[in-house]
């Protein structure tokens, strides 16, 4: 099945929550973008304006998958194969089009009592400033990742829709050889090296983020609190941001005659702050250390 009707990168213009009321200005200021390819597959991220330390990741979602439509009632289902959080489950919500390239999303679940409006961002060109889609001309590609390296047990997904990319990694694991050494030199940074449970995970967005909406209703005349991590969950953040969630845009460097590819939004904040290049920055993604499994289109020559 072609999910051509909604292949491109969406952002999130607008939330009522619930239906008929404005969402909060921190919702509405989330920067929210799904990147969607015709094979089905998906990646979402949601991070907050001014995201550049450690102190919102809390606050940060993002997870990746694949999504199935009924056309008949006009619902979206979005499949989670991989969440930054412990994961709850698929997301549902009808859909109605404005217009070719806004989308209206209606709550379908229990509980869930909301409405977004969505725009077509890779057809508008709302975000011009960073889109060039006359150079790169890569359109729709899509592939499944798994690290060659099976110790490492890590899995992801590449997307290329309209000259944007997404890339979602899930976090890796450590031999049982590395944490023994870890734990036996008492390093500061040995957490890194842990396997954390969901429970752990829960404790640390949940308390950071009971402790960030505080800080919004103490602090008024702020649109963007954030909230720096407990001393007791501080230790978490080298494993939470091992996952990784980034969309960007591509460029053709007339100099070099090979694409770019450019970050715009990543889950860990240092992407955006230091060096925004991709494949220049190793610590990130070696496109050589994966087995690509290729689901529509074809693997750009500066991935292979």
């Amino acid at each position: 099945m072609s999910f051509s009707l909604f292949n491109g990168v969406w952002k999130r213009t607008m939330i009522y929550e619930p239906i008929g009321q404005m969402g909060s200005v921190e919702d509405n200021a989330m920067n929210v973008i799904w990147i969607q390819s015709t094979c089905g597959l998906f990646i979402d991220i949601r991070i907050p304006p001014n995201h550049i330390n450690d102190n919102s990741l809390c606050v940060c979602k993002s997870f990746a998958g694949y999504i199935t439509y009924i056309i008949d009632n006009k619902q979206l289902t979005w499949h989670r194969e991989m969440d930054y959080r412990p994961s709850n489950g698929a997301d549902i919500g009808s859909i109605t089009f404005l217009s070719d390239t806004t989308i209206q999303e209606d709550a379908v679940l229990p509980g869930d009592d909301y409405r977004e409006i969505w725009e077509n961002i890779s057809k508008t060109n709302s975000n011009n400033e960073n889109i060039d889609n006359n150079k790169a001309n890569v359109i729709d590609f899509a592939a499944e990742l798994e690290s060659k390296d099976s110790s490492m047990n890590r899995k992801g997904y590449f997307i290329i829709n309209n000259n944007m990319f997404g890339l979602t990694l899930t976090r890796y694991t450590t031999s049982e050889e590395d944490k023994n050494e870890a734990n036996e030199a008492n390093e500061s940074n040995c957490s890194d090296y842990a396997d954390y449970s969901d429970i752990a995970l829960n404790k640390y967005f949940n308390q950071n983020q009971i402790q960030n909406e505080s800080e919004s209703n103490a602090a008024t005349t702020t649109t963007n609190p954030t909230t720096t991590a407990t001393t007791s969950n501080a230790q978490l953040i080298p494993y939470i941001t091992r996952y990784i969630s980034i969309i960007g845009h591509i460029v053709y460097n007339v100099d070099t005659k090979e694409n770019d590819y450019i970050i715009d939004y990543s889950i860990n904040p240092i992407h955006t702050t230091s060096d925004k290049y991709l494949l220049k920055e190793v610590d990130i993604f070696v496109p050589s250390e994966y087995k690509w499994n290729i689901k529509c289109g074809e693997l750009p020559v500066e991935l292979q």
